[in-house]
């Protein structure tokens, strides 16, 4: 044996080796197993903690405020300390109840438990979500069977009213501008014929024949040839003066040759005692020179030449005149012209939007005509009012004659002038027939303008003018009428504005002024938590317009509002359920309260000096009466959101009956006149409406769809039209902190729960201390236990 070992090692010995090698694997076998048991231990503790802390999370959760869930269906912390129910979930899942008792796989131990708030119910995210899962079944079948199957049936016919309100009222301005604008023409006309006719060449002419009272042009004319031989007698008379005067010059001239002097100068008197003849100049008498006409013809020649000059300025500053008002009269002409191709453009564009809507259902009930068709018949029938361009063409014509004869009469008064003063200038009967002819032109361009301008009485009541006036008075034929309906309804608006203004004048006690200031506090600070600003109130405007506008807009107002209900549940899904959450949540306001205030109102337009009634001061106006109106409109104030309510809702009545008043008025005939008695009709019905309001709560829907239509059922419509989603949801906030007391900016809907725990290792904890180290467990090992932290958090 000695032998055998001689010279070799231990280690080179092969005696043993399997016993080794089976050692080490065994070895490294147990190592691996209990590496694994101690990881299949460590992932079960994590899943325990986790679910553990997860339930602990939850069960404080199940505490919740009961208050806030049965009015108004939110879920926030309340009720017993979240922590302690936390820390004793926690402690039952993971810790023993009995730890000396049998084999425990997991001996786990808790050494520090806490849960903290999460999100709170104050940030609009969160109440939100709650609100849109709590009305996420009720609200959009509700909302459809009681507003949009109810409201569908006057969509088309609402469509169609606010097409033709539209379009009618612009017709009704570009109609009355138009006509306007052509009495404007007929006006200036008219002016221009007075200028004429104030000239004063009538009375220079004359005419008519025989009104003048000398110095006229007939007078020139006629006078001339009397003229012609008075110059030719004179010029004779003066011949023969001249030739007398000759002869006298010249036989004293031969008497003082032969005497040989002149009287009067010194001479020889015996010789001219002894010729007789040299007593005295020779005495020739003169001959008979017959009667002057110097007089005649200077005064002749005067009278000419000033009635020649009269008429010159005479018609050149009734030109003048004339001129300056036919252009005004064309302007205005081509005014109205252009008002004219507006109409036409206003009643294409209609026909075009209206036969963009496509089809509806019909409003008419049975036996009622269908609303829409009645009302497109209207738009056609208005394209009667429109004028054909040739209308307008014609009477751009008519003044252009006018003017032409104004023109013809300054000519022919220039050339009278020129006639009389070629015929002064060399006095001849070939000019008697020019000067004749020269006044025949004047008299007859002049009695022709007269008669088709200035008329018999000189104001311009002309066969033209006049048959223009008639024909301008014409397209108003039906002015008074209409005049008549428009009182109607403007009288029926102000009485409509005034009952909305005593509303918004309602009194109320300090106490409810104090409400709706703390409201306004809490309104602003959930805005400032959210990090949305207020947009200052809203404004809903009362019929202050004139009654067409107030009504036109109104009726575009209610047909966009229902024409969107048919797509609204699905496509405003969010918006929807927040306003059916606020209607059924909140309480709203009963305008029966305002029966006796409306019923004075419009029985009698009298009011108290401030105009306040004098008997609301026991309405209840405070927060809790007008929940719902208060989240709609947003007024920190008692009578605000009542006033700005039922101003909506009278829009909204006088928008239903302007389309039914387009039915009921349209044998009246004239589009215009049909437009005017519709918007009477429309507010005299709405006002009664509101009468009925107040009395009952309710209104029907129309006429034609005697359906009842509550209060409540109005406010579910404006909530679509008014208010961002922010703002509505910090008046919900505010309203639900001004009801509990609550701050919901401090009560969570979320937690989150932390738990640190442990449990034992069993086999080599420095080994798997080594493991965690490495980053290959979440926790870490100490003392032979391992640790973690598990964090979980939930949410309502």
């Amino acid at each position: 044996m000695k032998r055998r070992f001689a010279g070799r090692t231990l280690w080179d010995s092969r005696d043993g080796s399997v016993n080794v090698f089976l050692i080490g694997i065994t070895a490294a076998l147990f190592l691996f197993v209990a590496v694994l048991i101690d990881f299949a231990r460590i992932a079960a503790f994590e899943r325990l903690a986790e679910t553990a802390v997860y339930s602990g999370v939850r069960s404080a959760l199940s505490a919740y405020d009961g208050t806030l869930y049965e009015r108004y269906g939110l879920f926030a912390r309340g009720g017993s300390d979240g922590g302690e129910i936390f820390r004793r979930v926690i402690s039952s899942a993971l810790e023993p109840d009995h730890p000396d008792r049998g084999l425990k796989l997991l001996r786990t131990d808790v050494t520090h438990a806490e849960v903290s708030p999460g999100d709170t119910l104050g940030l609009h995210a969160v109440l939100e979500r709650q609100i849109l899962e709590e009305m996420k079944y009720k609200a959009p079948i509700d909302f459809t069977l009681e507003i949009v199957e109810r409201f569908r049936g006057v969509a088309p016919a609402l469509r169609e009213t606010a097409h033709a309100a539209n379009a009618m009222l612009q017709l009704q301005e570009l109609f009355d501008s138009r006509q306007r604008h052509l009495e404007e023409a007929v006006r200036r006309q008219r002016e221009a014929a007075e200028a004429v006719a104030a000239s004063g060449l009538a009375a220079r002419i004359p005419y008519p024949p025989g009104a003048g009272s000398g110095g006229t042009a007939e007078d020139a004319a006629a006078g001339y040839e009397p003229y012609v031989g008075w110059v030719r007698a004179e010029a004779e008379r003066r011949a023969k003066e001249a030739e007398w005067r000759r002869r006298v010059e010249e036989e004293r001239r031969r008497w003082e040759a032969a005497c040989g002097a002149k009287p009067g100068r010194s001479g020889n008197d015996a010789e001219r005692a002894a010729d007789p003849a040299c007593e005295s100049p020779p005495d020739i008498p003169p001959p008979d020179l017959g009667p002057s006409y110097a007089a005649e013809i200077a005064a002749y020649e005067q009278s000419a030449r000033e009635t020649a000059a009269a008429l010159a300025d005479a018609s050149s500053m009734a030109a003048t005149v004339h001129a300056d008002a036919i252009a005004a009269a064309r302007q205005a002409v081509q005014a109205a012209a252009a008002d004219n191709e507006r109409m036409a453009d206003v009643l294409r564009e209609a026909r075009q939007a209206g036969a963009g809507d496509g089809g509806g259902a019909s409003s008419g009930g049975a036996g009622e005509p269908d609303a829409s068709v009645v009302i497109r018949s209207l738009l056609e029938d208005a394209s009667r009012l429109v004028l054909d361009a040739e209308w307008f063409d014609d009477y751009l014509r008519e003044l252009s004659g006018q003017d032409a004869g104004a023109a013809a009469l300054r000519e022919r008064a220039d050339r009278f002038g020129s006639a009389v003063a070629q015929a002064l200038a060399s006095p001849d009967q070939r000019h008697a027939a020019p000067l004749g002819a020269a006044f025949d032109r004047l008299r007859d361009a002049y009695r022709a303008y007269a008669a088709a301008y200035i008329g018999e009485d000189g104001s311009g009541s002309g066969g033209v003018i006049a048959a223009r006036g008639r024909a301008v008075a014409e397209l108003a034929a039906a002015d008074e009428q209409r005049r008549e309906y428009e009182r109607r309804s403007e009288a029926k608006r102000v009485e409509a504005a005034e009952l909305l203004k005593r509303l918004s004048r309602l009194s109320s006690d300090g106490e409810a002024e104090r409400e709706f200031g703390q409201l306004r506090k809490r309104y602003e600070a959930s805005l400032a938590l959210n990090g949305a600003a207020p947009s200052g109130g809203g404004t809903v405007g009362g019929p202050d317009d004139k009654s067409g506008k107030y009504a036109k807009e109104a009726s575009h107002k209610a047909a966009g509002l229902f024409g969107m209900l048919d797509g609204l549940a699905a496509s405003f899904r969010d918006e929807v359920y927040l306003n059916e959450y606020a209607v059924q949540r909140f309480d709203h306001w009963d305008p029966r309260h305002l029966y006796d205030l409306v019923l004075r109102t419009t029985q009698s337009s009298d009011t108290t000096a401030d105009g306040s009634d004098g008997g609301d001061g026991h309405l209840p106006l405070t927060v809790s009466h007008q929940e719902v109106e208060y989240i709609l409109y947003g007024f920190h104030n008692p009578a605000g959101n009542i006033a700005a309510a039922h101003a909506e809702i009278f829009a909204v009545r006088v928008a239903i009956r302007l389309a039914e008043g387009f039915v009921e008025c349209r044998a009246l005939g004239h589009p215009l006149v049909v437009f005017a008695a519709a918007v009477a009709y429309s507010f005299e019905h709405a006002l009664n409406d509101m009468v009925e309001l107040v009395r009952t709560g309710k209104t029907e829907l129309s006429k034609w769809l005697p359906i009842a239509i509550a209060y409540r059922d109005y406010l579910r419509l404006f909530l679509l039209l008014h208010g961002s989603k922010a703002e509505k949801l910090a008046r919900i906030t505010a309203l639900i902190e001004h009801d509990t007391g609550y701050r919901l900016a401090a009560m969570p809907v979320a937690l989150t729960g932390r738990a640190d725990v442990s449990v034992n290792l069993w086999f080599l904890p420095g080994v798997m201390k080594g493991i965690a180290g490495g980053g290959m467990l979440e926790g870490r090992v100490v003392d032979g236990r391992y640790e973690t932290t598990v964090v979980v958090g939930s949410s309502y």
